[in-house]
């Protein structure tokens, strides 16, 4: 597959990049798109991210992450409630508005950057299988 990856970035053909790393990421077990939006460009511990793109649009600019099966803390309206709301929310994580569907994270692992390419140090295009 890294062959393949690797002539479809040569050629610029974006939709043969985004369909050879969505099938990379869900066979390591990535099988979940969410985003980010953030000025900070590091993850870490206790980071939000959610399905929903505008939501993580209101925190900063938004980058697109592959989310792995192990799922990490996840909030629901429910969540929310028996915490005491968003406020309870805000006490506990510093955050204060949470989208349907936001997790977050206990690892940094849990999620891989989705970006169609990634470069290394030395400025050459990362294989799918490092990168996953």
């Amino acid at each position: 597959m890294d062959e393949a990856y690797l002539a479809a970035v040569e050629r610029g053909d974006t939709d043969g990049i985004r369909r050879l790393l969505d099938k990379a990421a869900c066979a390591a077990g990535y099988n979940k798109l969410v985003y980010r939006g953030s000025r900070e460009k590091e993850i870490r511990p206790g980071h939000m991210v959610t399905h929903d793109r505008d939501y993580a649009e209101t925190f900063g600019p938004v980058r697109m992450y592959y989310l792995t099966d192990e799922t990490p803390f996840k909030l629901s309206f429910t969540d929310l409630q028996m915490l005491g709301g968003a406020e309870g929310v805000a006490r506990l994580t510093g955050l204060y508005r949470f989208g349907e569907d936001s997790y977050i994270l206990t690892d940094p692992v849990q999620v891989q950057p989705a970006d169609l390419v990634l470069y290394d140090t030395a400025g050459h295009v990362v294989s799918l299988s490092e990168r996953f």
